[in-house]
This record gives structure tokens, sequence and C-alpha cells, in this order.
């Protein structure tokens, strides 16, 4: 039973990241490289949708995966990406500040610095921090309602 459970849960969290990559990957094929320059829309929004829908596709086949365990390992999973999410969020703060700061010119002169970079690397790491502490702020305001 046990070994059932793993196993169901497993094939879940495989098909989650083999259908979503598959999905977010397919603008890559349909749209053919141009060297230079920003992207052409129909690329952008190919591949933004593709991003939303290889992403719900993941999310959903995660969910069946996550049903699929028991209770011990489910808990188990809560605690690993509570902690262990925190934990290394935490540890990337550091990291972010050196960074964003221009300290990697430091011990890489070749690397680029700058205003305009260094706003794009501080929204590259702002946005999914906040998009992920809103979701958990989010998720557990909703189960401690339902739960009333």
């Amino acid at each position: 039973m046990v070994a059932s459970r793993h196993s169901r849960a497993l094939t879940w969290t495989l098909v989650a990241a083999l259908g979503g990559g598959f999905i977010v990957s397919t603008p890559l094929w349909l749209f053919p490289r141009q060297p230079g320059g920003s992207a052409p829309f129909g690329f952008v929004v190919a591949a933004t949708a593709a991003a939303a829908l290889g992403m719900g596709w993941a999310f959903a086949f995660l969910i069946r995966g996550f049903k699929a365990m028991d209770e011990f390992a489910q808990q188990g999973a809560r605690v690993g990406w509570y902690f262990g999410g925190t934990a290394g969020l935490a540890l990337s703060t550091p990291l972010f500040a050196f960074i964003g700061l221009g300290g990697l010119h430091w011990l890489w002169p070749s690397v680029p610095i700058g205003r305009p970079l260094q706003n794009a690397f501080m929204l590259g790491y702002f946005l999914p921090v906040l998009l992920q502490v809103s979701g958990a702020v989010l998720v557990e305001g909703w189960w401690r309602l339902s739960k009333r």
C-alpha cells in the first residue's frame, strides 16, 4: 500500500514536471529565433500564454501528487516547503544585496554594472518573492477562514 501511494505521488509529480516543461517550451519550437533586438509580439504572447498554461498544468498535477501521499509524507512536504523555503529565502537575501549593489563586478570584472541592470535584477528577485509571500498569506487566510 505504501509503495503504491508513493509511486502514484511520484507519477503525478513526473506528469506535472514533464507536461509543464513541454507546454512552457512549445513557443521556442514554434517561433524561429531572431538574433538581437526584442522578441516579436507573437512570441511574447505565445510564451506568456504557454507559461500560464504550463504552470497551471504543473500545479494541477502536483496537487494530485500531494493528495496521493499519506499524511506523514504530506506533513514532511509542508515542513520542507515552509522551513526549507524560508531558510533558502533567508540565505538568498545577502547574495541579493551583494549582487544587486554591484559586488559581482568585483569578483568578475567583465560582468556589466549600471542602474538599469541593477533595477532589472532587483525586480527579478522581488517579483517571485513578493508573489510567494502573497500566495502564502492568502492561502493561510483562506485556510483559517474555512476552519471557523
